[in-house]
């Protein structure tokens, strides 16, 4: 991994940012958005588009607490009827009915109101008539976890090849260290075995461990460690011309380039993305993977997981870009915070965010390293045919 001028990596200079932005976390932050559409909302797989009754299935929640579902359906289609539950992989059996359409149309739409409002649900689309085993599941992808902003599912997308990701199987997450009693109790709701925590010691140590639900297993596979501090010293030691020196002129992004490129290069941070994905394929029950913000090392593994299912590159661009929105709040409230002590925030911007750039970097890497993504997870990641194999067969299920 290469070192900046000031002796430290990429990883642990974005790492130590990382620190140094949670530390900071006396700044009163907005509340955390209610979650509104989901901008990645799959379509049908291309070889079903143009039979599948229902597709591009969405749901949003107000503040009432309400469920706003909307879909896309076939004119032979002659009404819908919505399914809830809290069990994701048995929507019809374990729920109930919770909305009824009728007539032909081009779009559907239905309100669900009325279901309890502590926990997770999941939706299941049923058209009418003959063609009723041809469902479509969806959830809201956001999940307001209390202390935590940036937390979503990342099922219902879609593959190439006509599956979809299943709902309810695998969550990313930022950290999880600030989560509220309130904020474990929406945890638990998820039946969570397992949470993978990208942190590195520093940022446990400054930050402190995962509050998570009684008897989930924390795993830790720290990445961006080494190179010293981490703190509101990084930014606060500094004049603003260090500072400007430091990060101004493109430095930023440079940074956060280098770092998206050391996931793939370097040894270590290569196996502890190797142990999460392998994590995942031998669990039982539905696991969380995180790191600080959840957008940069979260990121990655989800690009990666998805991508190794087979969801298409411009819905991974998808998934990794919520998080822009995500961090808009910790944006704007480190800028004010910078900008009143002098800095200029947009030179630490690029660090606070994610750009697309910064994805395109990794999978660039990739291939200028190992000339495909299946050679990636095979020789870069180790992961062998079995393991991958049991990774499509916990997470994916048909998509009719």
């Amino acid at each position: 991994m290469h070192a900046l001028p000031d002796g430290r990596t990429a990883c642990s200079r974005a790492a130590a940012l990382a620190v140094a932005v949670a530390a900071l976390g006396a700044v009163t932050l907005p509340a955390v958005p209610a979650y509104a559409a989901d901008p990645a909302a799959p379509a049908a797989a291309a070889p079903f588009a143009q039979f599948a009754p229902l597709s591009q299935a969405a749901v949003t929640q107000d503040a009432s607490g309400a469920f706003h579902l909307t879909w896309q359906q076939a004119p032979f289609v002659q009404g819908v009827d919505v399914y809830a539950s809290t069990d994701p992989d048995h929507i019809r059996a374990h729920g109930t009915l919770a909305a009824s359409t009728t007539g032909a149309a081009a779009s559907g739409s239905a309100a669900v109101t009325g279901l309890d409002g502590t926990r997770r649900w999941y939706f299941l689309l049923v058209p009418r008539g003959p063609l009723a085993g041809f469902t479509t599941a969806t959830a809201v992808r956001g999940i307001p976890v209390a202390g935590t902003r940036n937390t979503r599912d990342i099922g219902g997308y879609s593959t190439a090849d006509g599956l979809q990701v299943r709902w309810g199987s695998v969550f990313r997450s930022d950290t999880l260290s600030g989560v509220t009693p309130a904020g474990v109790s929406t945890l638990a709701g998820l039946g969570l075995d397992r949470v993978v925590d990208f942190r590195s010691d520093s940022e446990i140590a400054a930050n402190g461990p995962d509050h998570v639900p009684t008897g989930v297993d924390v795993l830790n596979e720290p990445i961006g460690i080494g190179g010293g501090g981490g703190g509101p010293a990084d930014i606060f030691a500094m004049t603003p011309a260090q500072y400007e020196q430091q990060f101004g002129n493109g430095q930023a992004v440079a940074i956060m380039k280098q770092a998206y490129a050391s996931y793939v290069t370097d040894p270590e941070v290569r196996s502890r993305f190797a142990d999460a994905l392998r994590a995942i394929a031998d669990g039982r029950d539905p696991a969380l993977f995180h790191c600080s913000a959840g957008k940069d090392r979260t990121g990655w593994m989800a690009a990666v997981l998805l991508t190794a299912l087979g969801v298409p590159r411009d819905t991974v661009y998808a998934d990794y870009l919520i998080s822009r929105d995500n961090m808009a709040p910790v944006v704007a409230a480190v800028g004010h915070l910078l900008s009143s002590a002098g800095y200029n925030p947009d030179y630490i911007t690029p660090m606070l965010t994610v750009d697309a750039s910064y994805l395109d970097t990794a999978f660039d890497q990739v291939q200028a390293t190992y000339g495909s993504f299946a050679a990636y997870l095979h020789d870069g990641l180790g992961l062998d045919p079995g393991t991958l194999a049991r990774l499509r067969a916990r997470l994916l299920t048909p998509q009719r």
